[in-house]
């Protein structure tokens, strides 16, 4: 196992909102994506938009790929299928270009990896491990982690034990000596029913029983990990 403090060997760390954001919302960028091409905007009702997250839900788990959600969305929404292609590819550029990484990420996970401990990334995605990648290869913390895990590689999505355990399993880890650090409390929580120990970054809701450590900034990270029972 790594070195690390306080008995602590690997750190599991979402991806979404914790290392990296994006400047738009997804739907938003689908509509910016259909006027592109069709010239116009198109009608999103209420239901379509709870279908968008349904579909979201099936890509993620790899149930369909994210080009297969996509001409299924735009089929419910009666656009023209002769433009679904061109749509499908300027909406999933639009998505890869406007990720921005927190400025404070690169430096602090060299940190952390100085101190010996074992880095691993566990991520609800539609995009592969391989793809995001290629995303920390632009910011220099592609090599920084030993593992990186997509639910749509696994067909498991946090906050299932089974995504957890991957990664565990990858990294030949045991719960007690790993930290989940998230932000979302269903995913936190998740963590918790597995013994991993959690971090909550930026987390909306403070309570025990979601994780015993809170904070609000990427650095902070070194000296809480340090203080871990």
């Amino acid at each position: 196992m790594g070195g690390g403090m306080a008995g602590i060997s690997c750190l599991i760390f979402d991806a979404g909102d914790l290392l990296y954001y994006r400047r738009k919302n997804s739907l938003d960028m689908l509509r910016s994506a259909i006027r592109d091409i069709i010239g116009s905007d198109v009608d999103i009702p209420r239901d379509r938009v709870l279908l968008f997250y349904e579909l979201r839900e099936l890509s993620y788990r790899g149930i369909i790929s994210r080009r297969e959600r996509i001409f299924l969305f735009l089929k419910s929404l009666g656009v023209d299928k002769r433009f679904s292609e061109s749509i499908y590819r300027v909406y999933d550029r639009m998505l890869q270009d406007t990720i921005v990484f927190y400025g404070d990420v690169p430096e602090t996970l060299k940190k952390l990896r100085e101190k010996g401990y074992r880095l691993a990334v566990l991520s609800d995605s539609d995009y592969s491990a391989a793809e995001k990648k290629v995303w920390f290869r632009r910011v220099g913390i592609a090599n920084l982690f030993d593992v990186i895990v997509c639910s749509c590689d696994i067909g498991y999505c946090k906050p299932e034990a089974e995504a957890y355990l991957t990664v565990l399993n990858l990294l030949e880890a045991d719960p007690g000596d790993t930290v989940f650090i998230g932000h979302s409390v269903k995913d936190l929580v998740g963590a918790k029913k597995v013994g991993l120990k959690t971090i909550a970054l930026r987390c909306p809701i403070r309570d025990n029983k979601i994780s015993a450590t809170y904070i609000e900034a990427f650095n902070e990270l070194p000296k809480v990990i340090g203080r871990l029972e």
